[in-house]
């Protein structure tokens, strides 16, 4: 019983852990070009998405943000590109809520 409840406890701590979006610095060009992807999923513009992707990229790769970001970013981007705008748009809302301290 009691390894059951051991278990139980580390599959809850893990998922709690790995539900929570990765962290950014608290930089206004990358809260400006992630919530201009936030924008762009809510108007469903893939051009604007793109737009926002091109700069994104460049930002990870200036070393403005960690992989897990970038990663968490492609993510958000592949379903706006696939046209599962709510999942992109409430997935991205999720990062820029999820940030420590705003």
């Amino acid at each position: 019983m009691k390894i059951t409840r051991l278990i139980i406890g580390i599959v809850f701590l893990v998922g709690l852990t790995s539900c929570s979006p990765p962290q950014y610095t608290n930089d206004k060009e990358i809260e400006k070009a992630i919530e201009g992807l936030y924008s762009a999923t809510g108007m469903e513009d893939v051009a604007q998405v793109e737009r926002c992707e091109t700069k994104l990229k460049k930002l990870h790769e200036e070393g403005k943000f960690s992989a897990d970001v970038w990663k968490y970013l492609q993510e958000v981007i592949q379903q706006a590109k696939a046209g599962k705008w709510t999942n992109a748009r409430d997935k991205c809302y999720k990062l820029i809520k999820g940030q420590k301290g705003t």
